[in-house]
């Protein structure tokens, strides 16, 4: 069967065919070997067909043909006919099945280690397409209006019930909104920085009894709108929403240039994730509330001068307007809100301990009384509600997901580039970069989990939050942490959704402790002055204090106990002992290089010596 005949191959072959095929060495070219091996073309066909079939590398492969051509033209060379050899050769498929396990298990471990990337990057890139094809042919579909949900408030109340309107008209005329009040604060001669609210002792007092006497109306304005139960403003994602009147007020700088501009409308084309955000609850504007803080500070600095001017009246409703005007900032129920709230909260506190601590002589014995009850009915746990993350995280879902019409659906392209632009809100990460580093079971976990999954998991979180608010500290030290702990026990998908969440409401929930702690303190000072004033000096222990003047002794919002009291210099101080559970005598937190420290709720093990002081104060 040997042919004497040369093949096309041979006659037609050159070198520079490799070249031309960047086979820069002919010799793994395997079909070439065995062209070239003068064997009978049906020896060459059962070689060619056999290699192909083993599926090994190409260096392998040249290997397998050297190896087989030297079989035939040994068996030839012995006197064996190539019939008799190829009857003799056996199935095919079976024999290329044993040379190819023979030859894997020979290769070197780099190879084999190759072959596994080769395997996972290809499953890798397939199952990215797979992926990719997953999310882009889903589309979101927004159809629910999450802000009605923070209007509900202001939308319910009568007109005769809301603040706005009285506090429109003063903030129009004063451009409230960017008016400046650094003429209340003291600035450091050599660093020109503003660090506290003037005082009448001060050189620079003039310039901020100036800017109060200036401001009487609006001042006057704070205190009459203060008594109303609502703020009463609508919020809206656009500044053009807002009626004429409200953009006067609360948008002055837009208002005047749509009036007086050069015609420009300033419009630009919408980012990508604009668009997606466009008439969302993340992008809602909150306008009033930085303003209303700076109601609070205004109120404050003239409670100062009504203290010069011995006017106590002015001073109990400057004071009654802060808490007025604090508890009318929550309105939305926005965590942000709160936090806002209970800061303006604080500068009613401020007033009362100016005057008790400098000026304890100030007050009638009647205006303590009601002081007292004042400041015994603010309710700081209702600042705190949680409708408003729930309208955000429903409207980020549905921004996000598809909706099969059943409460299900699957994350969109779209849904994937908006959390991740909006990461440092949504996964509390201080930037998308930080994605890079977490690990890839939660990123899929998040991408992969279905609509109805993921609700689920957050409804169940909220859940556990809202029952944990109601607790003081003492009763569940980490009381948010384990909320969020119970539902990742149950195996969520999402957990890096509810990771973002517990740093915000952990803050907030320290915050909210924090304001019950110095109401109870404050209400406390103000017995104790009104048992000095029948008495002549203050008690020895707080106990003496009930019934007559307080109905019970405050508990202290860490341990559970009876705050603590102390006289120094004759003066009351109020602490409590702080996460550490030891009575330092009312000496004040210090943290581990002596400096002074804050109690911290969010991470309740930080123990720092001292106690923590409720009063006084001194913030400024």
């Amino acid at each position: 069967m040997s042919s004497v005949f040369p093949t096309l191959r041979q006659v037609y072959y050159t070198p520079w065919q490799d070249m031309l095929r960047f086979r820069l060495t002919s010799q793994l070219d395997w079909k070439s070997q065995i062209e070239k091996s003068n064997l009978p073309l049906e020896v060459q066909q059962i070689i060619t067909d056999l290699v192909v079939r083993t599926r090994l590398l190409r260096t392998e492969k040249t290997s397998v043909a050297d190896e087989l051509i030297a079989h035939f033209q040994d068996g030839n060379d012995c006197g064996f006919s190539y019939e008799d050899l190829l009857k003799d050769f056996g199935d095919i498929q079976v024999t290329a099945q044993l040379i190819r396990r023979g030859k894997e298990r020979n290769r070197p471990v780099i190879l084999k280690l190759a072959k596994i990337l080769g395997l996972t990057a290809t499953v890798t890139a397939i199952a990215m397409v797979a992926m990719s094809l997953f999310f882009l042919l889903g589309k979101a579909n927004p159809n629910i209006n999450y802000i009605a949900d923070l209007n509900v408030i202001a939308r319910q109340a009568d007109e005769a019930n809301k603040a706005w309107p009285i506090y429109r008209d003063s903030w129009i005329e004063h451009r409230f909104v960017n008016m400046s009040i650094d003429d209340l604060y003291h600035t450091d001669p050599e660093s020109g920085a503003i660090s506290r609210l003037l005082r009448p002792t001060d050189e620079a007092w003039p310039q901020a009894v100036s800017f109060l006497k200036e401001k009487e109306d609006l001042l006057a304005a704070f205190r009459e709108g203060s008594r109303k139960p609502v703020f009463g403003l609508e919020l809206h994602y656009h500044w053009e929403d807002y009626s004429e009147l409200d953009q006067q007020a609360i948008f002055p700088g837009e208002y005047e240039e749509k009036l007086f501009g050069d015609g420009d409308s300033g419009d630009e084309q919408l980012s990508e994730i604009d668009e997606l955000m466009d008439s969302s609850v993340i992008g809602v504007l909150l306008p009033h509330i930085q303003a209303l803080r700076s109601g609070g500070i205004i109120l404050h600095g003239d409670t100062r001068l009504a203290i010069e001017e011995n006017d106590p009246r002015r001073a109990i409703e400057n004071i009654e307007a802060t808490f007025g005007i604090a508890r009318q900032a929550t309105d939305s129920p926005i965590l942000v809100c709160a936090l806002v709230g209970l800061a303006i909260a604080d500068k009613g506190f401020e007033q009362i301990e100016d005057i008790l601590v400098e000026h304890p002589d100030f007050f009638t014995l009647s205006d303590l009384e009601y002081l007292q009850s004042l400041v015994r009915e603010q309710d700081f746990g209702s600042f705190v509600r949680f409708d408003g993350e729930k309208a955000l995280f429903y409207d980020i879902i549905q921004r996000s997901f598809t909706d099969n019409g059943k409460g299900d659906g699957r994350l969109t392209y779209d849904g994937l580039k908006l959390m991740y632009s909006i990461v440092p809100a949504l996964t509390g990460f201080d930037s998308p970069k930080a994605l890079q580093h977490q690990p890839f079971s939660k990123i899929i976990g998040v991408a992969l989990a279905s609509r109805k999954e993921t609700i689920d998991s957050f409804d169940q979180f909220i859940s556990l939050v809202e029952e944990d608010f109601a607790k003081p500290i003492y009763e569940q030290p980490n009381r948010i942490t384990a909320s969020f702990e119970k539902i990742i026990e149950q195996g969520s998908g999402n957990q890096m959704f509810l990771e973002s969440l517990v740093p915000a409401f952990e803050q907030v929930g320290g915050a909210v402790e924090r304001r019950i702690a110095l109401q109870d303190a404050t209400e406390l000072a103000i017995a104790i002055e009104r048992f000095r004033r029948q008495f002549g000096e203050p008690p020895q222990q707080l106990d003496e204090l009930v019934p007559d003047f307080i109905r019970e002794v405050a508990k202290d919002r860490v341990t559970g106990g009876w705050l603590n009291y102390v006289l120094v210099e004759g003066q009351p101080t109020i602490y409590s002992i702080g996460n550490d559970g030891k009575d330092d005598g009312g000496i004040p937190l210090v943290d581990e290089n002596g400096a002074p420290a804050h109690l911290t709720f969010v991470n309740s093990e930080q123990q720092y010596a001292g106690d923590w002081i409720l009063w006084p104060q001194r913030n400024d």
